[in-house]
C-alpha cells in the first residue's frame, strides 16, 4: 500500500508478485563490471596479506616476550643460588613461578594461532560470488542474505512508483543504489 498522503495511489494496494517481480528486474540489472570484481579481489587479497603480516608480527612479539621472560628467569635463578635468607628464597621462588606461568600462557597463545583452512580463492569465493551476482544471492538465499544484499546494494530504503514509464528502472526509485 502507498502511505504517502496526497498521492493519487494513497491507501491503494499493490500486487505483491508485481512489486517483487519489478524489484527482481532492478536487482538483475545491477551486475557489476569485471573491473569492479577485479578491484574487489585485489582489495580482498590486500586484506588477506595484511592479516597474515599482522599474525606474523604478533608471533614475533610473543617470541620476544618469551625471550625476555627467560632472561628474567635466569637472573632470578642466579639470585636464588646466591641467596642465603629464607625470605629471599621464597620471594624469588614465588616470582619464578609467576614468570613460568606467563611463559606457559604465551606459549599456549603461540600454539593457538589461527591456521588458514584453505587458500585465498576458496575462502573468498562466496564474497566474489556475491559481488558478481547479488540477484542470485537475494533470490536463493535465506532472510539473512536478503537483508545483507539490501544493505549492500541500496544506501536507503527503495521506494516504489506505480506510474509506468518507458524506463523499467523507474518503477522502483533507484536513486538510493550505492555507487550512483
Amino acid at each position: 500500500m502507498c502511505f504517502t498522503k496526497g498521492c493519487e495511489s494513497y491507501r491503494k494496494s499493490i500486487r505483491r508478485d508485481q512489486l517483487e517481480g519489478e524489484f527482481d528486474d532492478v536487482l538483475r540489472a545491477l551486475q557489476p563490471g569485471n573491473d569492479f570484481i577485479a578491484i574487489a579481489t585485489i582489495m580482498f587479497k590486500h586484506a588477506w596479506k595484511q592479516q597474515s603480516d599482522q599474525l606474523a608480527a604478533v608471533m614475533l612479539d610473543f617470541k620476544s616476550q618469551i625471550k625476555e621472560i627467560d632472561k628474567k628467569i635466569d637472573a632470578l635463578v642466579e639470585r636464588l643460588v646466591d641467596a642465603s635468607s629464607d625470605r629471599v628464597v621464597s620471594a624469588c621462588a614465588k616470582k619464578l613461578d609467576e614468570l613460568e606461568r606467563e611463559k606457559l600462557i604465551l606459549a599456549e597463545k603461540m600454539e593457538e594461532k589461527p591456521s588458514k583452512t584453505g587458500s585465498f580463492d576458496e575462502l573468498f569465493e562466496l564474497a566474489t560470488m556475491f559481488l558478481a551476482n547479488p540477484c542470485n544471492i537475494y533470490i536463493f538465499g535465506d532472510l539473512m542474505y536478503r537483508k545483507m544484499v539490501l544493505r549492500m546494494v541500496f544506501s536507503e530504503r527503495p521506494t516504489y512508483c506505480r506510474k509506468k514509464t518507458s524506463n523499467p528502472k523507474n518503477y522502483l526509485a533507484v536513486q538510493g543504489i550505492r555507487g550512483n
